[in-house]
């Protein structure tokens, strides 16, 4: 059978500019592709630095708000307006404070009881934070355990540890350390700064460590329950 084909025929003019339209088309195209891939970089995953607070004891609010609730800051960076916080993987009331910091509402069932929170930032592109975990400490728990200080001894006089306020500071280490845990210098409390479960910090006085003698450091957490005893020699130094 026979087909017939009609309108087809062209004189070497119009075929010479079908051609360069086709060509000039294509060209375009291409070009138009690549500015595209440019242009599509890829915007960098959000990233957090730390949580404001850290931690809480169980049933105890933190930075409450007017509702009663409480909140929770992520410290980091890339975040966007639409980044969301997801505690244990689940979205949370977000905040947006800059590109540095979003918070989030902090239902109290997530510290009714001991555990940890995982806390992640998504960005509306999906991208996904590292995970930092938000610690709910007991209330009460075993007697705390007391292994090294930092430093183990003094001499009169000569200051350890030195702050940029010039006062010596006492580093603790051991576990079963509560929230609210004091370092005890003899009989006298020390301010001290909470580390975690295994390391607290304190401030001793200068006109603690005036007279040669060995002194008798513990810890007492908020329960009131108290560690084993660690000897700390201050000497007299050579003459």
């Amino acid at each position: 059978m026979a087909h017939h084909y009609t309108n087809l025929k062209m004189n070497r003019s119009q075929l010479a500019v079908l051609l360069l339209a086709v060509l000039a088309g294509a060209n375009l195209s291409c070009v138009t592709q690549e500015e595209r891939k440019e242009g599509l970089k890829e915007a960098p995953a959000p990233h957090i630095e730390k949580l404001a607070p850290p931690m809480t004891v169980v049933g105890k609010g933190f930075q409450v708000q007017p509702s009663g609730e409480s909140a929770l800051s992520v410290v980091g960076s890339n975040f966007v307006r639409q980044s969301r916080v997801f505690l244990n993987g689940k979205p949370a009331a977000t905040g947006f404070g800059g590109a540095a910091t979003v918070s989030a509402i902090v239902p109290a069932e997530l510290y009714s009881r001991e555990g940890d929170i995982q806390v992640t930032v998504e960005n509306p592109d999906g991208r996904v934070s590292n995970a930092v975990t938000f610690r709910v400490f007991p209330v009460s728990g075993p007697a705390p355990l007391l292994a090294r200080l930092f430093p183990g001894s003094c001499v009169v006089g000569r200051g350890f540890n030195v702050q940029p306020n010039g006062e010596s500071a006492m580093g603790v280490v051991g576990s079963k350390f509560l929230p609210g845990a004091r370092i005890f210098f003899g009989k006298s409390p020390l301010d001290t700064a909470f580390g975690g479960a295994s390391s607290l910090s304190a401030i001793v006085p200068a006109a603690l460590l005036r007279t040669p003698r060995t002194v008798k450091v513990y810890v007492e957490n908020p329960d009131g329950k108290t560690s084993n005893l660690l000897d700390f020699p201050i000497t007299a130094g050579p003459k």
